[in-house]
């Protein structure tokens, strides 16, 4: 009987760290100077409507979503590009 309660306090306590390690999500506003406001700190959207590919690569090597992120972009649209999707037409 004391190994099941050991035991139980152990997943109990397991769960409860992993629970609390969870990041909470983001907080997004647009407050009264309709600025962008995410996570308390005004941002300036810059986007890019045609991200490259997950897998794709800059010039110098770099991810290119990644040297995008670096260069500023905040904001990327994904999804099918002019077309609805399907499997034969999906990115790969």
């Amino acid at each position: 009987m004391r190994f099941k309660t050991i035991l139980l306090l152990l997943l109990v306590r397991a769960a409860l760290t992993a629970q609390a390690q969870i990041p909470a999500g983001n907080h997004i506003t647009i407050n009264a100077d309709n600025v962008l406001v995410i996570n308390g700190r005004k941002t300036f959207p810059i986007g890019f409507t045609l991200a490259p590919p997950p897998d794709s690569k800059a010039p110098n090597g770099k991810n290119g979503l990644e040297e995008l992120a670096d260069a500023g972009a905040t904001f990327m649209r994904t999804g099918a590009n002019g077309v609805n999707w399907s499997e034969e037409n999906h990115c790969e």
